[in-house]
C-alpha cells in the first residue's frame, strides 16, 4: 500500500504480512508524492501510476520488484494524465481506465498494458462512459469496471464486462446485472475466485455485495466490519487467497488506518 493523501500527499509504500499480520516499510514510491492514482499487480510485480500531486495530473507509471525492494519507471500511461481511475489485471496483462481531469472532463477510455514489452496498447472504449472513481477488478478472464461519478454528480450504479479482443481497439464490453447497493463512487472492489465483491463508498456506505460470474446476480453480504467501524470511501482493497482485505479511507471522523479482513 502506498500513496494517497492525510492534509499532505504520500509518497511512503508499505507491505503487510499476511501470516504475521504486521507491517514493514518497504522503500518509497520511486514517483513524486500524489493521491487517487492506481495500482495492480502482475505475477510477483506491482504497479502504480497516474494521480494528483496538487498541482498535475500525473501519467507517470512505476514498477515495484518485491525481491529487491526497489521501483523503475516503466513507460508512461499511454492515454491522457488523470487521477480517480481504475486498475486492474487478467493474466499477464495489466489495464487503467476511466478517470477525470476536472468537473466535464471524465475520462472512458480504456488501455492495456503488456509486462513483456513494456508498451501500452489502446482497447475498446468502456462501454458506460466517461467517469470516475469506479471499481474496477477481474474474474478468471474477464474484466469488470462498475459504479462511480459521472460528470459533475451523477453516481451510477452498472457493471460492465470485458472480453478480450487482439489489436488496438480490440475486445468488447457488455452491460451486466446492475450493482445490488444504491449508486455510489470512490467504492472498494476485489475478487476472490469466481466472485466479484464491491463495498463502502460515498457517502460514507458499509454495505458490501458479492457478484456472481455465472449467474450474473448480485448477493448482499455482511456489512463492513460488523457494527462497529464508519462508512468510508476511497479505502484500500485487496485479496490475498480466499481472504479479502478493506482499509484506510476517509469517513466523517477523519482518515482512518485501519484493516479488516473478510472471509466469505
Amino acid at each position: 500500500m502506498g500513496t494517497g493523501n492525510d492534509g499532505v500527499f504520500k509518497k511512503d509504500f508499505w507491505e503487510w504480512d499476511q501470516s504475521t499480520n504486521t507491517w514493514s516499510q518497504k522503500a518509497d514510491f520511486g514517483g513524486c508524492a500524489r493521491y487517487l492514482a492506481v495500482g495492480f499487480s502482475i505475477g510477483t510485480k506491482g504497479y502504480i501510476g497516474t494521480g494528483y500531486d496538487g498541482s498535475s495530473y500525473l501519467k507517470d507509471f512505476w514498477e515495484y520488484d518485491q525481491a529487491g525492494n526497489s521501483w523503475t519507471q516503466k513507460a508512461d500511461f499511454g492515454g491522457t494524465a488523470r487521477f480517480f481511475a481504475v486498475g486492474f489485471s487478467i493474466g499477464t496483462k495489466g489495464y487503467i481506465g476511466t478517470g477525470r481531469q476536472g468537473c466535464g472532463s471524465d475520462f472512458g477510455d480504456f488501455w492495456e498494458y503488456d509486462q513483456t514489452a513494456g508498451t501500452w496498447m489502446q482497447k475498446a472504449n468502456f462501454g458506460g462512459g466517461g467517469r470516475f472513481g469506479a471499481v474496477g477488478f477481474s474474474i478468471n478472464t474477464k474484466g469488470y469496471i462498475g459504479v462511480g461519478n459521472q460528470g459533475c454528480g451523477s453516481m451510477k450504479n452498472d457493471l460492465w464486462e470485458y472480453t478480450w479482443g487482439a489489436g488496438s481497439m480490440g475486445g468488447s464490453w457488455v452491460s451486466k446485472a446492475s450493482f445490488g447497493g444504491s449508486a455510489r463512487y470512490g467504492s472498494v472492489g476485489f475478487s476472490i475466485g469466481s466472485k466479484g465483491y464491491i463495498g463502502s463508498g460515498c457517502c460514507f456506505s458499509t454495505d458490501f455485495w458479492a457478484y456472481d460470474q455465472t449467474g450474473d446476480s448480485w448477493t448482499q453480504k455482511a456489512s463492513f466490519g460488523g457494527p462497529g467501524p464508519e462508512g468510508r470511501y476511497m479505502t484500500l482493497g485487496f485479496s490475498i487467497g480466499t481472504k479479502g482485505y478493506v482499509g484506510t479511507g476517509g469517513a466523517t471522523s477523519g482518515n482512518l488506518k485501519d484493516l479488516w479482513e473478510y472471509c466469505p
